[in-house]
């Protein structure tokens, strides 16, 4: 949670609490270090009803492959729309319509086919709900998160909504980094004209935000030998020997990346219209790609690599943007590059079997190919393949739902862990007091989750966060939700049912790229699938590395599932102990 500077409040004129912690969960859901559980969800309803009328339409096409699908997707948008039906409060009709529709698609995955015709009426209304709640949608969401705000006294419902906008926002193209850097508007930018209150901010903002421009994207270009052709200027893409001169004629600084001439560097222009910096670069991107496609099609030999950072002049400054970075993932490993190098030299000396070594390495390979492609396909393509293959081997034994299941026990083992630890973080990097005087960083999870229990504690620490309205409420949500074992576990299993559909979400996606070459829009789902991926790898050498007891792993992942089993069963028995906070010691 970023630390921002008391001064700035007073650049704000009028604000109020709610306004303030509006602000607050603005910059928390957009900032690249904030914890993954708090950022927005890749789903809101407008989305998840158009991906569901995608695989229903599949199913009444003879599709029965698709049926699961659409069991799972209604499964998820009943819950989504048991938070977003606050939108639909003045169509009572259309969320009964809605909510009708989702009842009786439910256990679909069960019917035969013969029954499955029956699904077609389900389709029309879907159809009608969607051509009605598509126009109106962000324009309901705006107008209730505006009205929360000014009613001052439910925060937990800011938090909600600014959250379901910045999903539709993201959903539009607009990429975090560039999310994040509207808290200028909101907070930094000191105005003198009067209207420098909250409003005046925020209308400013959706202004920006909605209004579209002409950008042009710079592009750097690597053969593998000397050009020795000129590229044809097509349509609004421009080509370059060198930026200098053309920079020098524009009054325009040319970055340092882009100044190289040599024989196997071109550069390229591209002029197009979008809202944001980050939607430009994607569509700039994707307009110099299928250039190259062609070009690379009719010239032999000719290996063509679009560099990763990109420049666009942006009113007399520039955006610099890198394209491995449009959506970042925030991983951290506990493993030193010397310590991973003696973890190999150690299992490769040990019984552990030789093609678990191999499938461990192939999975970072892929994991590499992922992060630094520029190519969010490829980059996704990747993250799966090193997913897969590092927990199926092999073995044809291992189906998807095995995979999903492996994946939702892995993330769900660390889920409390993991909050824990960033809130402690931030109760310490923002300088919050411990009550009784104590080190937070020298508090384990469980003694963290015995103070949180303890009534007097958390009384004292809420007086201690009154200045912090979203620390705080953080603090309290977390506080709640682990009060006892029973909410706790309960927790922990929303959680996990949330994983597993994510990751059927992220093999559907992978089908239709691998199976369909369709040009599917990952750049959402992307940052989930790589931060999947790391965590998974960095599991699988946290339990060989600890326990010295597993020949392969597949035995790993067994006693994975099989810890989070019996944790969990004691958990229930056992109020005072908490092995899910102590996955990485085990109950072996």
């Amino acid at each position: 949670m970023e630390k921002i500077d008391p001064k700035l409040w007073g650049n704000v004129v009028g604000l109020t609490n709610s306004q303030k912690f509006f602000i607050e969960a603005w910059i928390e859901l957009t900032d690249f270090n904030t914890n993954e559980s708090y950022r927005p969800r890749v789903m809101n309803l407008k989305k998840i009803l158009n991906e569901l009328y995608t695989y229903l339409s599949g199913v009444l096409e003879g599709q029965d492959r698709f049926k699961i699908y659409v069991e799972e997707i209604t499964n998820e948008a009943l819950e989504i729309l048991e938070k977003e039906k606050i939108l639909l409060e003045n169509e009572p009709v259309l969320l009964l319509e809605l909510q009708d529709v989702l009842r009786k698609l439910k256990g679909i995955k069960n019917r035969k086919s013969s029954e499955v015709y029956k699904a077609r009426e389900q389709l029309v209304i879907l159809k009608k709900i969607i051509y009605k709640l598509e126009p109106q949608y962000r324009e309901k969401l705006i107008s209730r998160l505006k009205e929360t705000i000014n009613e001052g006294n439910n925060n937990r419902l800011v938090l909600q909504l600014t959250s379901m906008f910045l999903t539709d926002l993201i959903a539009d193209g607009h990429s975090m980094k560039h999310l994040y850097f509207c808290k200028r508007a909101l907070i930094e930018w000191k105005e003198v004209r009067p209207d420098s209150d909250f409003e005046s901010r925020f209308t400013r903002m959706l202004e920006n935000l909605e209004s579209e421009k002409q950008w042009t994207v710079y592009f750097k270009i690597y053969s593998n030998e000397p050009f020795d052709i000129e590229f044809p200027n097509y349509g609004m893409v421009k080509f370059y020997n060198a930026l200098r001169f053309f920079g020098a004629q524009q009054d325009l600084t040319v970055p340092d990346d882009f100044t190289e001439e040599t024989p196997e560097v071109r550069y390229a222009s591209v002029k197009v219209t979008a809202t944001n910096p980050h939607g430009a670069t994607l569509i700039g991107r994707d307009i110099i790609e299928n250039l190259l496609d062609t070009i690379v099609y009719t010239i032999v030999n000719q290996h063509l690599e679009i560099y990763h950072k990109v420049f666009i002049p942006n009113d007399g400054g520039l955006n610099e943007s890198s394209l491995r970075q449009l959506h970042q993932v925030n991983t951290n490993t506990r493993f030193s590059f010397e310590e991973i190098i003696s973890f190999f030299e150690n299992v490769e000396n040990s019984n552990f079997n030789n093609e678990s070594i191999e499938r461990l390495k192939a999975a970072l390979r892929f994991y590499r190919m992922s992060i630094t492609t520029n190519t969010e396909h490829v980059a996704f393509i990747n993250s799966w393949t090193s997913i897969e293959y590092l927990i199926t081997g092999n073995n044809s034994n291992i189906n998807q739902d095995d995979v999903r299941n492996i994946i939702s026990t892995i993330l769900s083992l660390r889920y409390v862990t993991d909050l824990i630890n960033d809130l402690k973080l931030n109760l310490f990097n923002l300088e919050i007091k411990h009550p009784y005087g104590e080190c937070w960083e020298e508090i384990d999870e469980s003694e963290f989750i015995k103070n949180l229990r303890d009534s007097e504690f958390k009384d004292e620490l809420s007086e201690t966060l009154e200045d912090n309205e979203l620390l705080k409420h953080r603090t309290m949500e977390l506080a709640e939700n682990i009060s006892s074992n029973e909410k706790m576990l309960a927790h922990i299993e929303k959680h996990k049912q949330r994983i597993e559909w994510h990751i059927s979400r992220l093999y559907r996606t992978r089908n239709v790229i691998a199976h369909e070459a369709s040009d599917v829009d990952v750049t959402l789902i992307l940052p989930h699938i790589q931060l999947y991926n790391f965590l998974i790898i960095e599991t699988a050498l946290n339990f060989i590395s600890e326990k010295n007891m597993f020949t392969s792993l597949d035995e790993v992942f067994i006693k994975v599932q099989s810890w989070y089993s019996i944790a969990t069963s004691y958990v229930k028995d056992n109020e005072d102990y908490n092995p899910i906070v102590k996955y990485y010691e085990g109950l072996f």
